[in-house]
């Protein structure tokens, strides 16, 4: 009986390890992201059909190298699934991040070792992985993956491999982590939120107790986030899986539709609305981060620290009520400019309230229409728009103003040439227009091209080669 027993429990252990071994690199990625818990950001960047979408193999000239290039690195890397990363979410004084990892599935180890020594790296060769390390970088080439990690000023890079390499064979969680790692998109990104917040936190020194309690709050907490390029448009959704206790902190309005109504009437070609609690916003910061506006006005400077000073004891509730409403209209002249007129409506807090009520009769000059409706400012460049009435939304904006937060652009008949957007200026002439919003639940945002025919990736791909084309030719 004993050794019937031992024999099917070794029959088990081999079977679990098989199964790690086996399994798919998504579930590997997810293991590591799981066991480091200073990793903030994850997810997966789909390589081959973002580069089928872009139509890669007609881009003039270049299309036969790159697709020579691909053919070469398919026979060494397995490009049927995505390449997939991890961030730290902590960043040093100097504001940069942490460490970032990638991870892709190798097909033959000693043909992607050789290829890489082909292109002038140095490989150092051993039995579980093949390692380069140099200046700010190291990666390694084991059996089945190809792992990565930078970092600026890294240090003790071959050791970090090692610990990742152990990491991607811990046992798959069963969580949001492997649920989103498993979605399908062009590019698929994940947030933890509780290493996130955390790692941002800690920069303000917080208390022990209050990180623990701030952990109890965001456990399991996370977002996730689907880029997807399509016929004619990119577009974003964002959803949010938060704990019953993150939710009871979140800080989103439900009257931006008031904020709307006062923004007068016309046609806008731009706007922005955001109605968020201030208030809760500040008790956020009072309870667990008490010097952080302290921190933050000595970076900002003299003009921070007299706005802090308005403020009083409400904090940055005592500047901005958090409700915010901003159009911008305007009628394109014959020649294709526009002159920008803008319809405003302000939440002030008592400190900013009492500082603008003394400076009333000075601004109204400046402006068509300026009131004071409670603690709201109301104004309006233009007499035009100053009228109450309902604006008149581009196609797709429809929903402006139905969330929390929302806002959009028409880019529709607009000479760029009065934006300072340089380069992009040619990518911004070929977009219909930009819209998104954002509530508790998550995030909605797309860009809409003119072409409706064409994949989003390949205009902006033909742009590109029509401005190096037009350069070229000036030379």
């Amino acid at each position: 009986m004993k050794h019937i027993l031992f024999a099917m429990s070794a029959l088990f252990l081999l079977a679990a390890c098989s199964s790690n071994e086996n399994r798919a690199i998504n579930e590997d990625v997810a293991a590591f992201v799981e066991t480091n818990e200073k990793i903030a950001l994850f997810g997966s960047i789909n390589v081959k059909e973002i580069l089928n979408k872009a139509d890669y193999k007609n881009i003039d000239k270049a299309g036969k190298l790159i697709d020579k290039e691909l053919k070469t690195i398919q026979a060494i890397l397995n490009f049927d699934t995505p390449v997939y990363f991890a961030m730290e979410g902590t960043v040093d004084i100097n504001g940069n991040p942490g460490l970032i990892y990638a991870f892709a599935e190798v097909k033959d180890k000693d043909k992607l070792t050789k290829n890489l020594q082909q292109r002038g790296l140095s490989m150092e060769k051993g039995k579980e992985f093949n390692f380069h390390g140099s200046g700010d970088v190291a990666f390694a080439v084991t059996d089945k993956r190809a792992v990565f990690v930078t970092k600026r000023g890294l240090k003790d890079g071959k050791k970090l491999i090692e610990k990742a390499i152990k990491d991607l064979k811990e046992d798959t969680p069963e969580n949001k982590i492997k649920d989103i790692l498993s979605k399908q998109g062009d590019i698929v990104f994940g947030v933890d939120l509780e290493a996130s917040f955390l790692g941002s936190m800690k920069q303000l020194k917080m208390e022990d107790d209050k990180e623990t309690e701030l952990k109890e709050i965001l456990v399991d907490s996370y977002s996730q986030s689907i880029i997807s390029f399509e016929k004619g448009k990119v577009e974003m959704k964002t959803e949010n899986y938060l704990s019953e206790e993150l939710k009871k902190w979140m800080f989103f309005g439900n009257n931006a539709s008031k904020i709307l109504a006062d923004l007068g009437s016309g046609k806008p070609r731009a706007g922005m609305i955001m109605d968020l609690n201030m208030k809760k916003v500040q008790e956020f910061i009072n309870k667990f981060a008490p010097n952080a506006l302290g921190e933050l006005s000595k970076i900002g400077g003299g003009q921070a620290q007299m706005a802090m000073a308005f403020a009083g004891e409400d904090g940055l509730a005592g500047l901005w009520t958090g409700k915010m409403g901003f159009v911008m209209m305007g009628e394109v002249e014959e020649e294709g400019a526009l002159k920008p007129e803008f319809n405003f409506n302000v939440g002030l807090g008592k400190g900013a309230l009492s500082f603008v009520q003394g400076l009333m009769s000075s601004m109204k000059g400046s402006m068509a229409k300026l009131d004071l409706k409670g603690s709201n400012l109301i104004g309006s460049s233009s007499a035009q728009y100053a009228k109450k009435g309902k604006l008149i939304l581009p196609n797709g904006c429809e929903n402006f103003g139905k969330k929390p937060i929302s806002g959009f652009m028409n880019f529709n008949g607009l000479d760029m040439s009065g934006f300072d957007l340089e380069e992009g200026k040619a990518f911004a002439e070929m977009l219909d227009y930009a819209y998104f919003e954002m509530d508790i639940n998550g995030a909605y945002f797309m860009l809409k091209s003119k072409n409706a025919q064409q994949n989003i990736l390949k205009s902006m791909v033909d742009q590109v080669i029509k401005n190096m084309e037009i350069s070229s030719s000036n030379i």
